[in-house]
């Protein structure tokens, strides 16, 4: 009777990138193997998640991440606290509690030098810094320096922004286009939104347009 010895390697499956990739765990790591079980990616990160369409991957190592690409070729470097879904083509990083955005090349297009930052559908990027906010237009460039004490979402191409107790309107490029020096403006009812300085109302169409209040 011939006896057979196998010599077993401890690798575990932990989760399929396609067809024919595998992330599995060896020795309290993880790494990235073939159908023939060769190994592609080194067991050497204490966590691989779920490679993308795009084939990248957010990966961990003691308790930072970073992004590496099926070569392991790393495409972010693995010195972040968090890395959040994308939005509107951009994601947050997170660094020493100060955030910033990555596009999906995962390059840093704005540095994590703020505490806050809202990513809007119309391109508009709202940032905070010790509790004032500023404005980043769709290319990128800070138009508004975080000076501001309230910038509202809004539903039309115009935002209002406050200041010092008085209110004003941006436009979708950041730029401000009513001047911040009225007391309150409304919300847009009928494509009017109704302005108030002192005793004096004004009214203001959706093109910008400053009306007599009648």
């Amino acid at each position: 009777m011939k006896y057979i010895s196998t010599v077993l390697s401890l690798v575990v499956f932990t989760g399929c990138i396609n067809t024919n990739m595998y992330i599995t765990s060896k020795y309290g790591k993880e790494g990235v193997v073939n159908e023939k079980n060769i190994t592609i990616i080194k067991h050497k990160y204490n966590k691989i998640y779920e490679f993308n369409i795009n084939n990248y991957a957010i990966v961990g190592n003691y308790n930072k991440l970073g992004v590496i690409d099926k070569s392991d070729k790393i495409v972010l470097d693995i010195i972040y606290d968090e890395i959040g879904k994308f939005y509107n083509g951009y994601a947050k990083i997170k660094l020493h509690d100060k955030i910033g955005l990555i596009n999906t090349n995962y390059q840093v297009v704005i540095k994590p030098t703020y505490e806050e930052i809202d990513n809007y559908s119309d391109g508009i990027i709202i940032v905070k810094n010790n509790s004032k906010v500023g404005c980043i237009n769709n290319k990128l460039k800070l138009v508004l320096k975080t000076s501001y004490d309230d910038i509202f979402p809004s539903d039309t191409s115009f935002r209002k922004i406050t200041k010092n107790g008085k209110w004003g309107f941006i436009n979708g490029n950041c730029n401000i286009i009513l001047p911040i020096e009225y007391d309150f403006i409304e919300d847009f009812t009928n494509n009017i939104a109704i302005i108030h300085k002192g005793n004096k109302k004004l009214k203001i169409d959706k093109k910008g347009k400053l009306l007599p209040f009648q």
